[in-house]
């Protein structure tokens, strides 16, 4: 064997001892029983997390819809209340405007009559009584001044 050969034969079998010389140690990828590295564990972490917040902002929004239309059907059943109010006072406001009704009104509650074709009240402008507009002298007629 040349010397050469002997040479090679020891350096292959001897870790590499000159300084310098590869002085930083091989970096081996750890790999767990399923056969991730550290890195795929970490990008799997952050898809997670990624995932957990999108569904909790769908949880949220799903929420806030929700309120939204639970406020728009309490609305819906004050508006259906308060048309059927209109309605009646609607009716109330007819029944009252019909004549008979306020014929009744006026002769039983208020103690009104109906006048007779002598009574009346004659205004004239040549009074002495130096009023000059109509409710003075209509004034001054009833109560006799």
């Amino acid at each position: 064997m040349s010397q050469a050969q002997t040479y090679r034969q020891q350096n292959m079998y001897r870790p590499q001892e000159r300084a310098g010389y590869n002085a930083r140690p091989k970096r081996t990828r750890r790999t767990s029983s399923s056969g991730l590295t550290a890195r795929d564990r970490q990008h799997l972490l952050m898809m997670l997390i990624v995932a957990g917040i999108f569904g909790i902002i769908i949880i949220i929004t799903t929420a806030f819809s929700a309120t939204i239309n639970y406020k728009n059907n309490q609305l819906q059943n004050d508006i259906t209340v308060l048309e059927g109010e209109v309605e009646a006072l609607e009716i109330e406001i007819q029944s009252a405007n019909n004549i008979a009704a306020v014929e009744q009104k006026a002769s039983h509650d208020l103690g009104m009559k109906y006048a007779e074709g002598s009574s009346y009240v004659v205004l004239s402008s040549d009074e002495k009584n130096g009023n000059d507009n109509f409710a003075a002298k209509l004034r001054n007629n009833a109560y006799g001044q």
